[in-house]
């Protein structure tokens, strides 16, 4: 990755963790219980691409690189560890997905999950481009498709934009958005 989105991507992920522990001290008066993996090791992420079959994007390349995952990123999903994925609970989750899913699911690598979470994120390996990065599709059980991010680094963007929001809304610092 170039040095410009580098500070992209550490930027992203600075905003969204402090967004993420904003929204519960106004919602909850409470901390947060989300913590940043440590970062994971070249040799997991070339077996998690061979297992794959394709190299994972570079923007989720180098999260995995600084942080092999995200707990409590959103509600009980994870951002999932590389470890994460091989767990049984998730394995189980991730395989209903696939079966519930259908023709959605076939080829995609799940990043975001929580075994009671009904919602999860994942990457499309039919919208690689030159550069290798991929859409970031945001899949809710009830409603199928919620949001589509051209990178890992939109995705924790949006994410934090939607935080920000909801707090602006929540402290009475907007109005809210209208209903399309």
């Amino acid at each position: 990755m170039t040095d410009p989105t580098n500070d992209r991507l550490s930027r992203a992920i600075a905003e969204a963790f402090a967004a993420k522990r904003d929204y519960y001290r106004v919602f909850f008066n409470m901390d947060v219980d989300q913590a940043l993996g440590v970062p994971a090791r070249e040799q997991d992420l070339r077996r998690l691409e061979s297992r794959l079959k394709w190299r994972l994007p570079p923007s989720y390349r180098e999260f995995l690189l600084r942080h092999d995952g995200w707990r409590n990123f959103r509600g009980d999903a994870h951002l999932l560890s590389v470890a994460q994925r091989d767990e049984p609970g998730m394995q189980a989750h991730l395989a209903e997905f696939q079966s519930l899913a259908g023709d959605i699911a076939a080829g995609v690598i799940v990043i975001m999950a929580g075994e009671a979470s009904g919602t999860l994120a994942y990457l499309d390996p039919k919208t690689r481009r030159p550069d290798g990065e991929m859409d970031v599709v945001v899949f809710a059980y009830a409603d199928a498709e919620l949001a589509r991010h051209p990178d890992f680094v939109t995705f924790l963007e949006q994410w934090t934009a939607t935080l920000r929001r909801l707090i602006a809304q929540e402290t009475g610092q907007v109005p809210p958005r209208p209903k399309e």
